[in-house]
């Protein structure tokens, strides 16, 4: 009787791990764009970085996508340009480098820092250097 007790617990469990299998919901699969939807979409990029919701809609529409594919497409889109928009502001930065000297004989100096923090994009904490206090700028 404990064997058969044992057997029906064992199956019992098997049964609700498959359920738990079967109830999650399957990744959907990369939406793959035609090649007219995608230079549709590119038309409307080089015109419009955002897109209002019935805008986007009726682009959605025109294209045969979800409203969805379209608002992620322009997300994508929009990090894409920064990024390309970021190396090349590194590149240049790298061709025409006068990088600051932020620090001579172990000194660092006001000028320097300053110069440092307005050709840069990130700045830098900046927290009590040299008895300098934070508001330095």
């Amino acid at each position: 009787m404990a064997v058969e007790q044992l057997d029906f617990e064992t199956s019992q469990q098997h049964t609700v791990e498959e359920d738990k299998v079967a109830k999650q919901p399957q990744k959907r699969s990369r939406a793959a764009f035609s090649h007219s939807q995608v230079i549709e979409l590119e038309r409307k990029f080089s015109s419009q970085k955002y897109l209002s919701a019935p805008e986007r809609a009726q682009l959605a529409k025109n294209l045969k996508l979800t409203e969805t594919q379209v608002k992620i497409w322009f997300q994508n889109r929009r990090y894409k340009t920064k990024r390309k928009q970021l190396a090349t502001d590194l590149e240049e930065l790298d061709k025409t480098s006068s990088l600051p000297v932020l620090c001579r004989d172990g000194d660092l100096s006001r000028n320097s820092l300053i110069s440092f923090y307005q050709n840069y994009h990130c700045y830098p904490y900046l927290y009590y250097l040299a008895g300098w206090h934070p508001p330095l700028w």
